[in-house]
């Protein structure tokens, strides 16, 4: 099409879809621009010319700030791994002071995934700083044979909890600071962590004014949280279910104290002061 037909097209599907307010366009196409690059350029000023408003990200197989770094159009960032998933969420979302969002991590019914994968990827993501999680499933993503009935898959479902848990706080409002460094310093949880660079990291995040704290921890263990980051003090602890998507048990903590699992899974814990 070259460059001005592309734009055309991209104005077409810009002013067919205007009056829709659930939009954000995703460009590139899973792959990295090369010799297209102009073409994404021009197809993202097409498709924002009638809604400037339009959030809009690039789904490139490498970092999209490395081919976009000054482009207004793309007003979101993204995270696209398949490695260790929590390492490479905190590096997208300190690359830029644009909200990140997970675009594409393992799909669940694809890649041998397990429910607690599903869930802990979700988890991550909203603990370490990102604006929310694209959710893949198959066989929903192409609409093959029995995608209906997978719309409720454990999955699906489990990813709807987070939702439940973060809606219980105004998470919007209240910028949430993920906490850790994978260079090096002071962590909040002294015990119960997990492995840096395994699969069972625990993340916490904290709100800006320190009286409201998030942590998920993806397997069933105490942790011992260093209160004292934040002043210390008596907090109240709300102990959540990822899997049943419900607050299970509510109690007060002080410095020193373990916070024990509430479930024989991963679990997560709401702490205020």
């Amino acid at each position: 099409a070259g460059p001005a037909g592309t734009r055309r097209y991209g104005e077409y599907l810009g002013e067919r879809l205007a009056h829709l307010d659930n939009i954000m366009w995703v460009l590139a196409g899973d792959r990295d621009p090369g010799e297209a690059f102009e073409h994404v350029n021009v197809l993202a000023d097409g498709l924002l010319r009638p809604r400037p408003d339009r959030l809009a990200l690039a789904h490139t197989i490498s970092r999209p700030l490395r081919f976009f770094p000054d482009a207004d159009w793309l007003t979101v960032n993204s995270t696209y791994s398949y490695g260790v998933l929590h390492r490479d969420l905190i590096k997208d979302v300190r690359a830029s002071d644009r909200p990140n969002i997970l675009f594409e991590t393992t799909y669940e019914g694809e890649h041998n995934a397990s429910e607690l994968q599903i869930r802990r990827q979700a988890w991550w993501a909203l603990t370490l700083g990102a604006a929310g999680q694209f959710v893949g499933q198959w066989p929903v993503w192409p609409f093959r044979e029995g995608w209906r009935a997978a719309l409720d898959s454990p999955g699906s479902t489990q990813v709807a909890a987070v939702r439940a848990f973060f809606e219980s706080f105004p998470w919007w409002r209240t910028t949430l600071v993920p906490d850790g460094d994978f260079v090096g310093g002071e962590h909040f949880l002294r015990e119960g962590m997990g492995e840096m660079h395994g699969m069972d990291y625990a993340s916490t995040a904290a709100s800006a004014d320190g009286d409201l704290i998030a942590v998920y921890v993806p397997a069933p263990r105490p942790v011992l949280p260093v209160l004292a980051r934040f002043g210390g003090g008596r907090w109240r602890a709300r102990a959540f279910d990822p899997v049943a998507g419900t607050f299970v048990g509510e109690f007060d903590v002080t410095a020193g104290d373990r916070i024990a699992p509430p479930t024989d899974h991963d679990w997560a814990v709401l702490l205020r002061r």
